[in-house]
């Protein structure tokens, strides 16, 4: 795993808090490996790291819920 992929899973973990973990069957997410990231927090990780196909590859195959998003943006 490259070092940026985990320096955002890092970020991700950072991120992360009970409220959005319990929030995500409200929106009707039924994640199977979930953080608890807000999508504020995902785009803003996002913006700042910019785009790198490598990085999302590796970020797909933890199936994290949110680094799955992540590669998205």
């Amino acid at each position: 795993m490259k070092s940026e992929t985990k320096a955002l899973l890092e970020s991700l973990r950072a991120k992360s808090t009970p409220k959005d973990l319990a929030n995500l069957p409200r929106f009707g997410i039924a994640a199977t490996n979930p953080l608890g990231v807000s999508m504020v927090h995902i785009q803003a990780i996002a913006k700042a790291f910019g785009r790198n196909h490598e990085v999302a590859q590796d970020l797909w195959a933890t199936n994290i819920y949110e680094a799955r998003l992540l590669c998205a943006y």
